[in-house]
C-alpha cells in the first residue's frame, strides 16, 4: 500500500520538479495513475520488493569527471532522477551530464534527450546534484534511461537502466 501511495504523491508534484530537469510544462506531468494499476501492484508483490526492482542507478568515472545517476521508475511513462557529477581535473573544462531515454510514439522507438547539466563548481567544489523527473504525459512508453557525462572530448556512456513497468 505504501508504493501506491508513493506513486500517486510523486503524480501530483512531478509539474514543479520536472522542470529541474528542463522538462517543459506539457511533458513533465506524469499520466494518472489508474486504480486498476494500484491494485495490481499491491496484489503482486511487496511494495519493498516493487521499489527494489523499480530503482537502478550507473556510476561513470574516468579522468575529469565522476557522476552517477540513479532511477526510479514510478509508471510505465515516468521516472525520477536523482543525478550528480564531479569534476575530477582541475583543467577548465566542466564535465557535463545528460540523460537520454528509449521510448516510443505509436510504437516507433526513438531517443530522447534530457537537458545537459554542466558542474561549474570547478575540482574543488565536490559534486553537484540535480534531481526531477523523466517522462511524458502523452502516454509514449518510457523504456530505460541512460546516462552521459562528458569532458571536453571525451565522454562516456552508461548502459540502460530498463523500466520493469510494463
Amino acid at each position: 500500500m505504501t508504493l501506491t501511495k508513493t506513486i500517486s504523491m510523486a503524480a501530483g508534484t512531478v509539474f514543479m520538479a520536472g522542470l529541474a530537469l528542463g522538462i517543459s510544462p506539457m511533458a513533465a506531468q506524469a499520466a494518472p495513475i489508474q486504480p486498476a494499476q494500484q491494485a495490481t501492484v499491491a496484489q503482486t508483490a511487496t511494495p519493498s520488493s516493487i521499489h527494489a526492482a523499480a530503482s537502478a542507478r550507473r556510476d561513470l568515472c574516468f579522468t575529469g569527471a565522476c557522476g552517477s545517476a540513479t532511477v526510479k521508475f514510478l509508471s510505465r511513462t515516468t521516472a525520477y532522477v536523482s543525478m550528480s557529477l564531479k569534476d575530477t581535473a582541475c583543467d577548465a573544462k566542466g564535465p557535463t551530464l545528460q540523460m537520454f531515454g528509449l521510448q516510443d510514439h505509436h510504437g516507433s522507438p526513438y531517443t530522447s534527450h534530457g537537458t545537459k547539466h554542466k558542474n561549474t563548481k570547478g575540482c574543488h567544489g565536490g559534486y553537484a546534484p540535480w534531481h526531477g523527473y523523466y517522462g511524458r504525459t502523452n502516454g509514449e512508453n518510457l523504456h530505460g534511461l541512460k546516462v552521459r557525462i562528458c569532458n571536453g572530448s571525451r565522454c562516456e556512456t552508461s548502459t540502460w537502466m530498463n523500466n520493469p513497468y510494463p
